[in-house]
């Protein structure tokens, strides 16, 4: 079984996407990749080497986990930039996390790491319970990616 961390909360400030995981799970049709792209190609640019990149997802409603809400950004100062997009800042509350971790090329190491958490919870001997509240992304300067899940 893994660990459950608690983790205090942050801020990111970065671009909105408002997505259902049967979109995403569409290679042609997701939106989270080409979101991740115009965020580094339009505010990116100038941050240094050791900003963690993040991708935090809220659901609006805990019952209907196949949408959700995403920020893709940074907990460092970002400003709005000459294309006129604005940024947002999306909060990740303080509470219990369980991580998963994995290293490889994205979006591909992204979505198979997905899987490990789905099939993790699936599993008929998990203890743990998601919680569907806010779970993020978080993409290491060394290119390591880790998924913080919100569990109960």
């Amino acid at each position: 079984m893994k660990d459950v961390v608690f983790r205090l909360g942050f801020e990111v400030s970065g671009i909105f996407v408002n997505s259902y995981a049967h979109i995403e799970s569409d290679p042609v049709k997701a939106l989270l990749p080409r979101a991740w792209q115009l965020y580094f190609d339009l505010f990116y640019p100038g941050q240094g080497s050791s900003d963690s990149s993040f991708a935090v997802y809220h659901y609006p409603d805990p019952s209907q986990p196949e949408h959700f809400e995403v920020c893709i950004g940074t907990t460092a100062t970002l400003k709005n930039n000459e294309h006129g997009y604005a940024l947002k800042t999306s909060r990740v509350p303080s509470g219990r996390y369980m991580f998963f971790t994995a290293k490889g090329s994205f979006p591909a190491v992204a979505q198979q790491l997905w899987q490990e958490v789905r099939d993790y919870f699936l599993a008929p001997d998990c203890a743990c319970q998601r919680a569907y509240i806010t779970d993020f992304e978080e993409v290491l300067p060394t290119g390591q990616l880790v998924i913080g899940v919100s569990v109960h």
